[in-house]
C-alpha cells in the first residue's frame, strides 16, 4: 500500500467519524447536564415547585378602567 493511499484512508475515516463522535459527545454531555447539573441551576423560588409569575398589563391613559382590570386579574 502506498503512502498516499494510507493518508487518503486516514482522511476519509476522519471525515466520516468526526460528525458521529461529535454528535455522540454532545448527547452524552447533554444527558450528564440534565441528570446532575440542571437542578442546581434552578432559581431558589422554583425549588418548591411553585412558579413565580409576572403579568404585564399594557395601559396608556387608562385611569378610568385600570382598577376594574386589576380586580378582574386577581380573581
Amino acid at each position: 500500500m502506498a503512502f498516499s493511499d494510507y493518508i487518503t484512508r486516514i482522511l476519509i475515516y476522519t471525515t466520516v467519524s468526526y460528525p458521529i463522535v461529535g454528535g455522540l459527545s454532545f448527547i452524552v454531555s447533554s444527558l450528564y447536564y440534565w441528570l446532575f447539573l440542571e437542578r442546581k441551576d434552578m432559581p431558589r423560588y422554583l425549588e418548591k415547585g411553585t412558579p413565580f409569575i409576572t403579568i404585564l398589563v399594557p395601559a396608556h391613559n387608562e385611569e378610568a378602567s385600570i382598577e376594574s382590570t386589576i380586580e378582574h386579574l386577581e380573581e
